[in-house]
């Protein structure tokens, strides 16, 4: 786990350029928080220099955050949506069995 110095000393990319990308591209760049500090993985860097590699080459924001979203989609939408299926799913179970029981109980 490294921190925004230690990938700006890696990297060349300046601090506050690195602390930019973060927060505009902070769903991108999921950190962890290690005795107060923002830490970010290995792979995360690799993510850093790519979007600085194509600032470099000109490309916009809106550009790079589509190229991300390509490379890895958020996670956390996925989840949601499969979050959303599973409870309409459940619903439904739920919504059987409530049923069963009814018909169960009328016969006693």
């Amino acid at each position: 786990m490294k921190s925004i110095a230690e990938i700006s000393k890696e990297t060349g990319i300046h601090e506050n350029t690195l602390r930019k990308y973060a927060r505009d591209f902070q769903e991108y760049l999921p950190c962890q928080l290690r005795q107060g500090r923002k830490k970010y993985t290995s792979d995360i860097v690799k993510v850093f220099k790519k979007i600085y590699d194509l600032y470099q080459k000109r490309y916009s924001t809106s550009e790079i955050r589509n190229i991300l979203a390509l490379d890895a989609p958020i996670k956390q939408e996925t989840e949601s949506e499969d979050t959303v299926i599973a409870l309409k799913n459940l619903t439904n179970t739920l919504q059987a069995i409530a049923e069963q029981i009814y018909t169960l109980a009328k016969r006693l």
